[in-house]
This record gives structure tokens, sequence and C-alpha cells, in this order.
């Protein structure tokens, strides 16, 4: 069995793709079908090579008779190797009802926690899975027809984390001929002749049509276009690291913004990628979406103004002049209080700023600075009340020093203020004359002079 040329392009497999170190613990996954069963063989060939420390790991779904007579079988051919045995038994249906889920995911689920489990438990580095060719053709065409993009065109990848699939390169007709040579016997499950799931109608009905009627080799042409895809993905992956670096301005576990400037000059399937990337770190696992989303996400980049696109997962993708954020956050920020200012100089909490103000006499000499925190103005222009608050209708600034004004609502939009936050930004008002758009500019009109008499003089500081 050592020489059978099946262990000779299995081994030649693993060394070219890096999938076993010498030393390395490794936890297999064995249902007694053909596959598994071969993985075990595979392994036990390499061990005093490599110096492997082997554990077989056999779940029982309790949804077959035959269940019991296929754990019992496995447990044999590891007792024949002197491999260690695990069982882990499980109500697949019961789970499968309670999660909410199929059987299929259901029986995933279990199987990686059973492997995670023992992996744990004995020390062991990697888990070894026996997906083959096939299988990766099926997923191809299975994820072709769902629309999920270049990544589940790859489909099953040769390793993933801990995770290696040793027999990827193998159809299922060679693993079966690879055993019949051996003389070593599988379990079959019934379940998988029938078209009851959507895999075995592709694996019962398209794949043997594509073979039979189109191209006999058309599974190792899909397993070759799927190395090909995982080569140019994870080159794109490369440039989308380095993407992501230089346009992400800011990122939180809740929002990641993006410089949009910088966006637009690259190429628009790297700037889906990056998008997508955003969407993986705020909800890691997310299947639902889609390329449409993605290309939603993308047409906010030539929209003036503050656009918004909301996507599954309650992530909201908003586009705000020079920044495109994705978010899980409540957008609208808590507008301020109105509160009326007194000056005696006494510091008033108001919405996470501190508000101070004064009046004095004008005297020559006075330094008026530069600093964006304090501004001065002329108190005997201000003929009512003065309020720190939000914006309303009907507030105007006054932008030229002959007296012309504007709409606050038209000076936001012009200075490029986002939408969803002109509720927050605090502004200091007399009526509906704006004084100050706090972090922005004052007001024309109300600037000290040569004939002021009076100065009001007004500090606002954001608490960190």
């Amino acid at each position: 069995m050592k020489t059978d040329v099946f262990l000779t392009q299995a081994d030649k497999f693993i060394e070219d793709k890096n999938l076993i170190t010498r030393g390395d613990g490794i936890v297999m996954g064995v249902s007694g079908g053909a596959d598994s069963v071969a993985l075990l063989l595979l392994l036990d060939a390499l061990k005093l090579k490599y110096n492997l420390s082997l554990y077989v790991v056999h779940v029982h779904h309790g949804l077959r008779a035959e269940a019991d007579a296929e754990a019992e079988y496995v447990r044999s051919l590891c007792e024949e190797r002197n491999i260690p045995f695990f069982l882990k038994k499980a109500d697949i249906k019961a789970l499968s009802k309670e999660l909410k889920i199929g059987t299929e995911d259901a029986g995933r689920k279990v199987r990686y926690e059973a492997f995670d489990e023992v992996l744990r438990q004995v020390g062991a580095h990697k888990i070894a899975v026996a997906h083959n060719c096939n299988d990766r053709a099926e997923t191809m065409l299975f994820n072709l027809a769902r629309g999920t993009g270049i990544k589940g065109l790859v489909s099953i990848p040769e390793k993933r984390d801990n995770i290696i699939r040793p027999l990827l390169f193998a159809t299922r007709a060679q693993i079966e001929e690879f055993l019949g040579r051996a003389g070593i016997k599988y379990c079959t499950d019934a379940s998988n002749l029938t078209d009851d799931y959507a895999r075995n109608r592709i694996r019962n009905n398209i794949i043997p049509a594509l073979e039979e009627g189109i191209n006999s080799g058309a599974v190792l042409h899909m397993f070759e276009t799927a190395e090909q895809l995982s080569g140019l993905y994870a080159f794109a992956g490369k440039c989308c690291d380095e993407a992501f670096t230089e346009t992400v301005v800011s990122e939180s576990p809740t929002q990641i913004s993006f410089d949009k400037e910088k966006l637009l000059t690259m190429d628009e399937y790297l700037q889906s990628m990056l998008i997508k990337r955003a969407i993986d770190r705020l909800v890691p696992g997310n299947r639902d979406i889609t390329h449409t989303h993605l290309q939603d996400v993308q047409g906010l980049l030539s929209k003036e103004g503050t656009r918004t696109v909301n996507l599954p997962y309650g992530i909201t993708a908003v586009s705000s002049y020079t920044v495109l954020s994705l978010t899980t956050e409540d957008r609208v920020a808590d507008a301020f209080p109105t509160v009326r200012i007194v000056t005696d100089n006494v510091p008033v909490k108001v919405s996470g700023y501190t508000v101070a103000a004064e009046v004095f006499d004008a005297y020559e000499g006075l330094d008026y600075g530069k600093n964006e925190c304090t501004k001065y103005f002329d108190y005997d222009k201000i003929k009512d009340v003065l309020l720190f608050r939000k914006r309303e209708t009907g507030d105007l600034i006054s932008v030229t020093s002959s007296g012309g004004s504007k709409k606050l609502k038209d000076f936001m939009i012009d200075v490029k203020i986002p939408a969803d936050i002109r509720d927050s930004v605090p502004i200091l008002a007399s009526g509906n004359d704006v004084l100050w758009v706090v972090g922005y500019r004052m007001s024309e009109s109300y600037k000290v002079t040569d004939e002021t008499k009076r100065i009001l003089k007004v500090t606002v500081l954001k608490e960190d």
C-alpha cells in the first residue's frame, strides 16, 4: 500500500500545499465513508515520515439505523492501527429544531465542535477532513447558482486556519479505486443517493450530466479553475489589505469609515472588496451580503451630499461628502437641549460641552487671538436672549462683511457637515440670528469693530 500511486500523489499534494509539518498532532473526522476511510489510511501511511500523532473523531448523528454499526466499524479501524478513537453522540434532529437550522447545518456544527473539543483535549495542532475534488466541484456549482462571487467559486480551500484537506486533489472515483486496491471496505450513506438536498441533486444529476455529456474531465477541470481562482483571490486579498490600511480613516467595533476620495481612485472591484471587508469586520460570519448590496454601497460614492443605504444585519452605509461609513450604530446623534447663556462667566455643562460667557468693556490692545474654542462678539448688537442650542428652521448666519446672510442649512451643506449629525452641531444664537456655528465659523454681523463698546466673550470646550 505504501507504494500505491494514490499515496504518492497525496503526499506530493500535501508537500506542495504545505499542509503538514513534522511532529503535527492531527485530529481526523472519520464517518466511515470512502473519503474519510481513505483519509485515515493516508495519514496512517504517512505517520512515520512526518512523526505524526493521530486521533480520530466519529460523530454519531442519531439519524439512521446503521449509525451504530458505522461507529463500531470506525472504532475497529482505529484499534487495528492503534489510533485513539473518540465517539461523539448527538441528537441532530432535536438540535436542528432548537436552532431552527437544517439538519445538514446542525450536523456540521456538531462535527466541528467535536473536532475542536478533542483538539484541545489532546493538545493537537490540526484538524483533517476528507473533502475531495468532487466536493469542491459540487460546492463551486452550488455557490455559482447562489451568486456568491469569486470567493464562493474558490469553494473549498485546501486549508483554512487549522483545518486541512489532504484529499482535495482526488476525485471520488480515484478514492474508491484506491480503497479497492487496498482491500478496505467502507460504509455507504444511503441518504447521499437521494435528491432530498440541493447538494445531492448536484452530485447525482448535474455532475454526471457534465461528465457524460460535456467533458469526462469536468470535475478535474473545475478543480483546476478553483485553484487558479484561489491564487487570484489571494492576490486580490493582499491588495485589499494594503488598500484598507490606506483608505480607512477610523475604525471601531461598530463603525468603519473610508476616505471617499481615495476610494474613488481605486478599481471598482477593489472598492467592492474593501466594502465587504468592512462588513465582515462589523458582522463576522455574515452570509446574506450579495453583490447587489455591495453595488448599492458603491453607488453612494458618486452622490452629492449625504446619502444612506440600509443593509442586512442592521448595517447602514452613510456617504457624506468626504467620508463613506459603514456602521451598526444609530447614526442620528442626540440633539442639543436649548440652554440660555448667562454672562456671569460660570461654566455650564451641555451635552458633552462646557460653555462659559462673560461681558466686559472694550479696551485698546485686546488680543482676540485665533483660539478656536473662544470667540468675541459685539454685545450691544445682540437684541434677544442668548441660547446655546441645535439648529432651527429659519436660522440665518451672516457670511459677508456687508451683512449678506445665508440659511444655516445651506451653510452646513456648503461646509459639508453630514446631514445625520447636523442636529448635534451646537450653535450660539439670538433669536434666529446665528452668532457662532461652533467648530466652523462665527457671524460677520456680530464681529468686534473699532466702534464696539461692550464685548461678549464665549468659550466652548468639548469634553473628552
